[in-house]
């Protein structure tokens, strides 16, 4: 028998560590906590829906192509307005947004956020049932809180861009396969096939995102290791042993084959048309130049800075936990004996490669397409959630301790503060409320020493520590991730209140916008759009080409015109001298870019005077 010593005797004596929350033992009793956490972020968000002029050109393509037969939008795109400019974008969310402006009578402005905002929600479901199959249950459940609270997917539940759609069916694709090839049984076939039919469906919505994926399981499957047996071999006398990730392989292909079937129909029609279509279509195909609309909506954004700036929106007070726990599924990765944890933190690193990468090398092209973009930096941000999520698992299971996760946290701390990260702290914080925060904190610390100064023993002392650890890392991404989609200009309060002034449009049979199309910026087009869905939109260059269109009417039919002045001269509340016509402004004036921005109602209430003639300055002014 072997000697023990008394150092061994003490260690074994010890009590092991307990766990954070026991209450993750059971997560299924957490399912409406969940559910709510899926729901209520993104709704939070959609309060804001501050577009940006690439989604205003996808609001506008489903608005023009109201319309127009489906059959016709796949054989033959129009080729001129936002239609035209986005004929090579992914069709399926604009079909969804018809469909529900079709079917429904609901306001056009919440029909065209409506996919983005259930497919926002959606994602974040998908992503906690993918981190449930690779990783674990408790893992699963700080995913939810860091990938419901992420500023990056969140931004997109209030944008016309469809950009959560293809995010929400690549992880679904993801998820399917993962759920096939970890249990293997013949009912888990459906989750392959349905696996499959979401990356059809993701190459319709989200375009390249597809090949992302199918990369990203390529090389979770080449990393697996260990052997299995032939299921060819198993009724005969000897059984082949063959590498393990060899049957994955081959549902991985079955996958790819349901996708290319249900999806891949769309983008070879594409390529028919323009020859340099698949050859784009690894890092998306940037939209079309069309004549009649603004260059500034064309040209993608361009990121500037160095590497850590340009991912630091990406981490906030994740920063820290993010990077330690990419080292420590490295790690686990390539030594871990537990072989579900190491297919785990494999899938993860895969995914922050390969959506890393292609996000990278699109904010460093001139002409990519900001869907494309917006589709990555989403995915790549759910990547980095699952990462942390993982680390946050540890702190509470107490895999890694108290002075380890103290140590990174305050060096990530450090590094935010030396990054300039102040400058990201909201201004309410900046400009006075950074007392109130002060006073908060003080109180917090002041509570927890008082606890650990009540507390005999030492392991409740370092859960004492380590529980507020984890609230405060959850708190500031959770407010980090809410605050970021609440980022607003004053053009983007001037527009806001500007649509809020405009009249309940469904009577309105024209609009008519002062300037060229190409000046006109496509979220005046898109406010005006959405609040009179059945007019019709015009251009003209001077009041008095606006006004004669109103004129020309017939007596029996007038119309009723929406004139919207946005021009560097003054505007003002136009009127006609014997005219028969009606013209009223909206109750107040804004400025959107410098520029005076204002609506006025035309309306026709007597007989057209016969010597009147809008050429020859029939206009007077008054305010």
């Amino acid at each position: 028998m072997d000697d023990v010593d008394d150092t061994q005797l003490v260690l074994m004596a010890r009590k092991p560590a307990a766990e954070m929350f026991p209450l993750l033992r059971r997560t299924s009793a957490l399912s409406p906590l969940l559910m709510l956490i899926c729901v209520l972020p993104p709704l939070a968000a959609l309060q804001m829906r501050n577009q940006t002029e690439a989604d205003a050109l996808w609001g506008l393509r489903a608005i023009e192509l109201k319309s127009v037969p489906v059959q016709t939008q796949i054989i033959s795109p129009p080729r001129e307005g936002a239609a035209g400019a986005l004929r090579s974008q992914p069709p399926l969310g604009t079909w969804l947004t018809i469909a529900l402006l079709r079917l429904t009578n609901a306001d056009t402005t919440l029909a065209l956020i409506a996919v983005s905002y259930a497919a926002t929600a959606a994602s974040v479901f998908m992503f906690v049932q993918v981190l449930r199959v690779a990783v674990s249950e408790k893992a699963a459940f700080w995913g939810a809180i860091l990938g419901g609270f992420q500023g990056s997917l969140l931004v997109l539940a209030g944008r016309c861009g469809p950009s959560s759609l293809g995010v929400f069916f690549a992880l679904t694709a993801m998820w399917g396969f993962l759920g096939h090839i970890e249990r293997g049984s013949r009912r888990h076939w459906l989750k392959l096939v349905g696996g499959g039919a979401s990356l059809g469906a993701c190459i319709l919505s989200g375009g390249p995102l597809a090949t992302g994926i199918l990369v990203i399981l390529l090389l979770y499957v080449l990393g697996l290791r260990g052997q299995s047996l032939s299921r060819k071999q198993w009724s005969g006398p000897k059984p082949i042993a063959v590498w393990a990730g060899w049957p994955a392989l081959k549902s991985l292909g079955l996958l790819t084959l349901i996708g290319v079937l249900v999806g891949g129909w769309w983008p070879t029609l594409r390529h028919r048309d323009e020859p340099n279509f698949l050859a784009n279509w690894p890092l998306g195909v940037a939209e079309a130049t069309v004549n009649d609309l603004p260059s500034t909506t064309i040209d993608a954004t361009s990121s500037d800075g160095s590497a850590f700036v340009r991912v630091l929106p990406l981490l906030g007070p994740m920063l820290a936990l993010t990077l330690f726990g990419i080292v420590r599924s490295s790690l686990a990765a390539a030594i871990s004996q537990n072989e579900r944890r190491r297919r785990g933190q494999m899938l993860l690193l895969a995914w922050i490669l390969v959506s890393g990468a292609a996000w990278w090398s699109l904010t460093g092209q001139p002409n990519a397409s900001p869907f494309v973009i917006g589709l990555w930096e989403a995915l790549l941000s759910l990547g980095l959630a699952g990462v942390g999520a993982v680390c946050l698992d540890d702190i509470a299971t107490r895999r890694i301790s108290m002075p380890l996760a103290v140590s990174v946290s305050v060096a990530g701390v450090i590094v935010l503060v030396s990054a300039g990260w102040a400058e990201r702290v909201p201004e309410i914080i900046r400009e006075g409320g950074w007392l109130l925060g002060v006073i908060a904190a003080a109180g917090a610390g002041v509570a927890i020493w008082k606890l650990l100064d009540s507390a005999s023993d030492r392991d409740v002392r370092h859960r004492i520590v380590l529980g507020a650890l984890i609230v405060a890392h959850v708190g500031t991404a959770a407010a980090f991730g809410l605050r970021s989609t609440r980022v607003t200009t004053e053009d983007d309060q001037a527009l806001a209140t500007f649509t809020r002034q405009l009249p309940a449009g469904r009577n309105v049979t024209d609009i008519i916008l002062l300037g060229h199309p190409s000046r006109i910026p496509l979220r005046i087009r898109l406010a005006v759009r959405a609040s009179c869905p059945n007019a019709v939109e015009h251009f003209a260059d001077s009041w008095e080409t606006a006004l004669s269109l109103a004129l020309d009417a017939p007596p029996d039919a007038p119309r009723t015109l929406l004139a919207v002045d946005w021009q560097s001269r003054e505007s003002r509340a136009a009127t006609l001298q014997a005219s028969g016509l009606q013209v009223t402004p909206s109750p107040s004036l804004q400025f959107f870019e410098g520029v005076p921005l204002r609506a006025f109602m035309v309306r026709r209430v007597i007989a057209q005077s016969a010597d009147f003639n809008p050429s020859v300055g029939g206009l007077a002014t008054a305010e």
